[in-house]
C-alpha cells in the first residue's frame, strides 16, 4: 500500500490546523508524514528494481526468508515473518512453485500441510540477485553517511516492538 499524500502541508498550513485542533503537533504530524512518504517511496523503488527481475516484493521476501531459513519454513511460519495473511501466502508459493524456485514437502511437525523451500534454482537465483538489492540499497542510502545511516536506525527503533516486528501503535 502506498501513501498517496504527493504535497506536504506547509507550515502556514500546519499552524493554522494546529490553532483549530490543538491536540495537533505541527512537527509531530510532519515528520510522520515525511517518514510515510519516503518509506512508501523507497518501497516503490525496491518494487520497480525487483519487477527488473520478474519478482514482486512478497515473493522475492518470501525467498529470502527461505534462504536465510536454511531449510523448510511451513506457510504459517512465512506468513507470520512477513507480515501477510496465510492466503497471500499460499498463492506466494504456489507462484514460486510454479517457477521452479521453491519445492513443498511433507511436513514433519503438521501432516495437514506441505513446508516449502528452495530448489537449487531458487538458491541460486537468490545467491545472484542478492548481491544486485543490497547495491541498489546501499544506493537508495546514499544520501546519509554511516554515522546518519546509524541515528536513522536508532530513531526508527523507537517504533519498533522488542521482535521487530509491526510498529507499536499507542492510542491516545
Amino acid at each position: 500500500m502506498a501513501f498517496l499524500l504527493q504535497q506536504l502541508p506547509d507550515d502556514d498550513t500546519l499552524k493554522r490546523y494546529a490553532a483549530t485542533f490543538p491536540e495537533m503537533d505541527p512537527t509531530a504530524t510532519l515528520a510522520y508524514l515525511r517518514l510515510l512518504r519516503v518509506g512508501s517511496e523507497l518501497l516503490a523503488a525496491l518494487d520497480e528494481f525487483l519487477g527488473g527481475f520478474g519478482m514482486t516484493h512478497g515473493r522475492w521476501l518470501t525467498l529470502v526468508v527461505l534462504h536465510r531459513s536454511g531449510g523448510t519454513l511451513l506457510p504459517h511460519e512465512l506468513a507470520t515473518q512477513q507480515g501477510v495473511s496465510r492466503a497471500t501466502m499460499t498463492g506466494l508459493l504456489a507462484k514460486l512453485d510454479a517457477e521452479g524456485l521453491i519445492r513443498r514437502e511433507a511436513s514433519a511437525t503438521d501432516a495437514r500441510c506441505s513446508a516449502a523451500a528452495l530448489t537449487p534454482k531458487g538458491a541460486a537465483f537468490v545467491e545472484e540477485v542478492l548481491p544486485r538489492v543490497y547495491g541498489f540499497i546501499k544506493q537508495q542510502m546514499r544520501p546519509l553517511d554511516a554515522e546518519q545511516q546509524t541515528t536513522l536506525m536508532h530513531l526508527l527503533g523507537h517504533f519498533l516492538t522488542d521482535d521487530g516486528g509491526r510498529p507499536h501503535v499507542r492510542e491516545g
